[in-house]
């Protein structure tokens, strides 16, 4: 039995029709860029209660750009088998 993909945010469908990788490569290079400069801000200074925060916000970044490649790759390793 076939299993059909369902998605259901704008960024799964443009990453369903990404073959290439276009998209993907560039949503991960703009969540990585967003946590270097979350980052050089931590380092700059920032408050406590900031630091903290941002932080997360900086992990959530990195995990989101190993999520993209996941997802990425699990819709066109079904859909190409053999690729």
């Amino acid at each position: 039995m076939s299993e059909q993909i369902t998605t259901f945010l704008e960024i799964e469908q443009k990453l369903s029709k990404d073959g290439e990788g276009n998209e993907k490569r560039v949503l991960i290079e703009r969540l990585l860029r967003q946590a270097q400069d979350t980052k050089a801000a931590m380092d700059a200074g920032l408050a406590p209660d900031e630091f903290a925060a941002v932080g997360k916000f900086r992990d959530a970044c990195d995990a989101a750009a190993v999520t993209v490649g996941k997802v990425w790759g699990r819709m066109h390793r079904q859909a190409n088998p053999t690729g």
